[in-house]
């Protein structure tokens, strides 16, 4: 796959029946064996396979590793999670049904501090399904793990493809890619997703987010009249939908059947028949790309709070999402029966330079609970009492460069906002580490 010399295709046929001949004679093709395949413990090159595809079957178009920092008080030591976020191209010219990574990390004095082997435990990635010829495929790499490494290395170490041919790296290949590391004191909220990319609180928009590598993404959750949670934001479906009327008042059934059309979302059109999601299905598509669910809940009965922790538990996300809302005891409802982390909605008037003490205060006794709270709310001070109280600090929704900096510079634990934070793809001020890419907005 890495060898920059392409083999005449004279050649490759003469390997091939070569090849096949010494394998008829060792007894290694049994007699109905339609194709040859190469073991994942066989060290021969690409051309010892069943044909060549290319040099190169895929390659990649964008690699970031974000580093999100936390400091756990068991054992007072850094801990990070890093996420290696790659935008894969298939040009082999047949669909792949599998692709094995390798990677290998680097201190920033070029010693190997980390690679597949020794952190295997720790080590996600989100490939599955084919990925269809001549297409993109985003992939998250995740290999969570205390390190001090500063470079990665990624490889593809094998390709399988559709028809079942598998495809080896050479031995000395150079990396498929070489991501630098880019530390992220906060961690990034997409707000209904990537709103300002797709249009809000779709699948599209939360996968946008996972393509992005952003660590959560929120939505808005209500409750149907046959009691089915799905992601709306507003209580009626007429802003977004070719339908009118309210979300509680109408079945799963017929919220399947409008079409979210809005004229509001500039690019909806590049979206063809988009329906309201349910909330099992946010939770598989963030699943897929190993994104924070963050769920903020508009209207719900304390006795549909159960259900709703029944569903994290059926993800396996209720040591992981985030719970958010206004309305504090549905919150402390769920409190009652979850350990799940949950987030305090205020807004400027119920949170302030007047009360914050005591708002904060009182939810020390609550367990695993955050505040969010409006950008202009956020001071220092605000910020510095809740992180005393061992509380988080969320502020939205920022769409503003200068502000989103301000804010980190303050100390927030998170930002959402409707744009993906920066990315190896920036130029000139806006590459900084934990910027925005909001210059579109900024500065139009």
């Amino acid at each position: 796959m890495f060898s920059n010399t392409k083999l005449p295709s004279w050649f490759i046929v003469l390997i091939r029946i070569i090849a096949l001949i010494i394998s008829v004679l060792t007894g290694f093709i049994e007699e109905n064996t339609d194709s040859v395949a190469v073991s994942a413990s066989h060290s021969s090159p690409l051309y010892d396979t069943a044909y060549v595809i290319s040099d190169n079957p895929i390659s990649v178009k964008r690699a970031v590793c974000t580093r999100y920092k936390d400091i756990p008080s068991e054992t007072g030591g850094d801990t990070y999670d890093d996420y290696i976020s790659l935008d894969i191209y298939n040009n082999s010219g047949m669909d792949i049904s599998e692709i094995n990574f390798s990677i290998t990390a680097f201190s920033a004095d070029g010693q190997v501090v980390m690679n597949t082997e020794n952190c295997r435990d720790y080590f996600y990635t989100n490939i599955s399904g084919v990925i269809p010829t001549y297409s993109n495929e985003a992939v998250i790499i995740s290999p969570k793990k205390y390190s001090s490494a500063e470079i990665f290395y990624v490889w593809a170490e094998k390709i399988v493809f559709s028809d079942g041919i598998e495809w080896l790296r050479e031995e000395l290949s150079p990396p498929l890619a070489t991501v630098f590391v880019q530390y992220q004191k906060v961690k990034y909220i997409g707000h209904r997703g990537l709103a300002g990319l797709a249009p809000e609180n779709t699948i599209p928009s939360f996968s946008l987010a996972g393509s992005y590598g952003i660590w959560g993404a929120e939505c808005d959750l209500r409750e149907t009249a046959d009691g089915h949670f799905v992601i709306c934001h507003d209580s009626t479906v007429n802003r977004t939908t070719d339908g009118t009327g309210s979300v509680s008042e109408k079945t799963l059934g017929e919220i399947k059947a409008l079409t979210i059309d809005s004229k509001e979302f500039e690019n909806t059109s590049d979206y063809k028949d988009l329906k309201i999601p349910t909330l099992d299905e946010y939770l598989q598509c963030l699943g897929d790309f190993g994104v924070t669910p963050v769920i903020e809940i508009k209207t719900m009965s304390a006795d549909s709070a159960k259900k709703l922790v029944d569903i994290l538990r059926k993800f396996d996300v209720e040591n992981t999402a985030s719970i958010i809302s206004f309305d504090h005891d549905i919150l402390d409802a769920i409190r009652d029966i979850s350990s799940v982390n949950m987030q305090y909605l205020f807004n400027e008037k119920t949170l302030s330079e007047s009360n914050y003490h005591s708002q904060i205060y009182a939810l020390k006794s609550v367990k695993n609970a955050d505040i969010s709270i409006h950008y202009t709310t956020a001071t220092r001070e605000i910020i510095e009492y809740a992180h005393r109280n061992g509380i988080k600090v969320n502020v939205w929704s920022i769409n503003d460069k200068a502000a989103a900096d301000a804010l980190i510079d303050i100390g927030v634990d998170f930002i959402s906002s409707d744009f993906p934070p920066n990315d190896s793809e920036g130029e000139g001020e806006d590459a900084d580490t934990g910027s925005f890419l909001m210059g579109r907005l900024a500065e139009e």
